[in-house]
């Protein structure tokens, strides 16, 4: 097996193993709940895991490079721990290490059929299975910490055909005992399952699926997206066809770890995908005695977007927020003092803005979800509308396929500016950014240079770097009379003439600004501020804020009055 950054697997023992990358209708089910979930009633600790399910059709089958990295963009978005993926077409090993690294995966395994991606670094994959068809995928997911007892996921693409389907179904339980016990406990079923589970059970339609099969998930297992009682949205829409044949199932044993105010079947446009993305939450609550110490991990630097300097909505309320606040500076504050605050305005402005737009974006896509919903369940009870209400659909369909897309480029743009220009393409180069931008935020334990022990919490390893960081940046003394001799020997021809001199240290003009200002990458950030080229240059552009950003240039030149901000940095 192919091992990928810190998962651990341990085989079972089965024959033809492909490699492995590591880093339901709930109204016509017979089950009876004696203990429903009552948030009441639930431990004060639990944790929250958010799974998910999708039938891709076909990432590798994509024509435009920039689709697919759009589309793995979006489901990276989703907030998800656990993404099952099916028709994935990754039949080779460069595939599957290439899906690993475009979906920045902690843990990944893939088959021709099927995948399944951790984006959580505590999530950790063992005892993993492929079945030889490539068909079925199992493993154990547990927490680094132990914050919850293990589960088994098993992700699932049955056969379209339904002779074919009815021959897989037919002794797959006697071919992988282990993957489908009799009782299943802690076990999570989900993917492509090619029927529609409530029809399979009727006695008036043709079966889909051997009887055997269907009596063993209806016993034992309860849909993780439906509530028992109500009718299960669509998962499927090609043209005027549309079926729910996607599902996620949960062993009854977890049911009342299932969360189904925010269980949700989600539209995808359907230039990625004319599956439907499905999410469950499982609350699992950890075992008594847990040590819930995790690891540190950074929050990582705020940047505002760059587009932002371009909305004309924003610009106005930046020029008004700074006129008021230049109007509102002590004057006897210092000329980097000043730029400081205004800095913080900006920030606070970009915040603010941007915040409101990001509820207004998530709050209009929940309610064209809802409203695409209302007009599928009025087409289906009443098909002699569809003239009057496809139109309707149309348009709320395209509207969600913007909010979509824009969701994606502002990834992009937050990814970084090298991401983008090399297009996603080079896998040795994207390897090397993931490992980097995670190394940016996890930080293993320390050992100080002192006392050579290891440091473990928040306060030690600040220490600890601090410490290491003093001494690393601490002058040493320069004996000045081998400074004045080494400058006194150099050439003529290497030193500068008076007016070159002078030139060096003439004062800064507001058009040496703008011009430098111009040349400046537009979707970089120049420092912790976290404000991009773009929006500062609106910054020194105000006619208010002109004569502070001219004294606190021209200070830090020849006082060396430097702003706070300027000699501050992040490791």
């Amino acid at each position: 097996m192919n091992l990928i950054n810190q998962s651990t697997t341990n085989s079972i023992n089965f024959n033809n193993i492909p490699d492995v990358i590591h880093n339901t209708t709930a109204s016509t089910s017979s089950h009876d709940y004696i203990n429903p979930p009552d948030s009441s009633s639930l431990p004060s600790r639990y944790l929250n895991l958010k799974v998910g399910s999708l039938n891709c059709r076909g990432l590798t089958k994509t024509a435009a490079p920039s689709t697919r990295s759009h589309f793995i963009r979006y489901l990276k978005d989703r907030g998800l721990d656990l993404l099952a993926l099916q028709e994935t077409h990754a039949s080779t090993t460069e595939i599957k290490e290439m899906f690993h690294i475009q979906f920045q995966a902690s843990s990944s395994i893939w088959s021709s059929h099927c995948g399944l991606v951790s984006f959580s670094s505590d999530i950790l994959f063992s005892n993993s299975f492929i079945s030889p068809c490539e068909r079925v995928i199992s493993t154990t997911v547990s927490h680094t910490s132990d914050l919850f007892l293990p589960l088994t996921v098993s992700v699932v693409y049955f056969p379209a055909s339904r002779a074919e389907r009815y021959t897989f179904l037919t002794d797959i339980q006697q071919k992988y005992p282990l993957i489908f016990p009799s009782s299943p406990t802690r076990t999570i079923l989900l993917g492509d399952f090619n029927y529609t589970y409530g029809h399979s059970l009727s006695t008036t339609r043709s079966r889909q699926a051997p009887s055997h099969w269907l009596a063993y998930t209806d016993n034992h297992f309860v849909d993780g997206i439906t509530p028992s009682g109500t009718f299960p949205s669509n998962t499927f829409q090609r043209g005027v066809s549309q079926s729910c044949i996607d599902y996620i199932f949960i062993s009854t044993d977890l049911f009342s770890s299932i969360d189904f105010d925010d269980c949700s079947t989600t539209f995808i446009q359907p230039i990625w995908s004319d599956h439907f993305l499905l999410t469950t939450h499982l609350r699992l609550h950890q075992p008594t005695g847990t040590d819930s110490t995790a690891k540190s991990v950074g929050k990582g630097l705020w940047r505002a977007h760059p587009k932002l300097a371009r909305n004309p909505d924003f610009k106005k309320r930046l020029n008004l927020a700074l006129t008021e606040g230049v109007a509102a500076l002590d004057p006897s504050l210092s000329a980097a003092i000043k730029w400081e605050r205004l800095k913080l305005i900006t920030a606070d402005i970009c915040r603010a803005f941007f915040r409101r737009k990001a509820f207004n974006l998530k709050r209009a896509e929940d309610l064209l979800h809802k409203k695409r919903s209302g007009l599928r369940k009025k087409l289906i009870s009443n098909p002699a509308s569809l003239s009057i209400l496809s139109p309707q659909l149309k348009i709320v369909e395209q509207q969600l396929i913007s909010i979509q897309q824009y969701r994606v480029e502002t990834l992009a743009l937050r990814s970084g500016i090298r991401w983008r220009e090399f297009g996603e393409l080079s896998a040795g180069y994207l390897k090397r950014t993931v490992a980097s931008r995670a190394a940016r935020q996890l930080i293993p334990p320390l050992i100080h240079p002192e006392s050579l022990s290891p440091c473990t919490t928040k306060e030690e390893m600040l220490e600890t770097a601090s410490f290491f960081y003093n001494d690393l940046y601490s002058p040493e003394p320069v004996d000045m009379t081998s400074l004045d001799t080494l400058l006194e020997r150099l050439p003529e021809s290497l030193r500068l003439s008076s007016s070159e001199a002078e030139s060096l240290v003439a004062p800064i003009t507001m058009d040496d600004l703008l011009f430098a200002f111009s040349r400046c990458p537009k979707k970089s950030s120049p420092g912790m501020d976290g404000l991009p080229y773009a929006i500062l240059r609106l910054v020194i552009s105000h006619p208010s804020c002109r004569e502070i950003v001219l004294a606190t240039y021209n200070n830090a030149l020849s006082l060396s009055d430097i702003p706070t901000t300027w000699m501050q940095s992040c490791v």
